[in-house]
């Protein structure tokens, strides 16, 4: 204890230890939670920008022949449209749970790791349970229909 005295009693020291404490704490809060920090502008940032580019719909026009009647699409077709389009969902971060020739279950979204937040709530006395229930609460899956219809268009 007369040691801890001794380190603490400088106040250089004291302020070392202080800047040393916020950025351990800083680096474990941006590797844990950062989506959810505002104070870390870079991962803050980063997140809204994924989630606008995530969001973002490229306008459908149906295929339309020259007289502007919907036009019948073969099988082929149709399975290389959903093919595509899936691949594009894929690609925004949607993970594929069913998929058949004319339509797809698609998963966007992720369940929180529950062990990793049972062990930082009992490394902390439970403390982190308040970080946990929010997580659990605005993070989960969502599963979307997307069918395609004889003549290539995508609900």
């Amino acid at each position: 204890m007369n040691n801890i005295n001794k380190l603490l009693g400088n106040r250089r020291n004291r302020i070392f230890l202080q800047v040393l404490v916020a950025l351990v704490i800083y680096i474990l809060l941006s590797i844990i939670v950062h989506p959810w920090i505002a104070f870390i502008p870079a991962a803050g940032v980063a997140y809204l920008i994924g989630k606008v580019a995530e969001g973002y719909q490229v306008p459908f026009t149906p295929p339309l022949n020259a007289s502007g009647v919907l036009t019948l699409r073969d099988d082929a077709q149709r399975i290389a449209i959903l093919r595509n389009f899936v691949v594009g969902k894929v690609a925004n971060g949607c993970r594929v749970e069913l998929q058949d020739d004319f339509s797809a279950v698609l998963v966007s979204g992720k369940r929180p790791n529950h062990i990793l937040h049972l062990l930082l709530s009992i490394v902390t006395l439970g403390i982190w349970l308040i970080v946990w229930i929010i997580i659990a609460m605005t993070s989960k899956e969502h599963r979307d229909l997307y069918r395609i219809d004889e003549y290539g268009v995508i609900t």
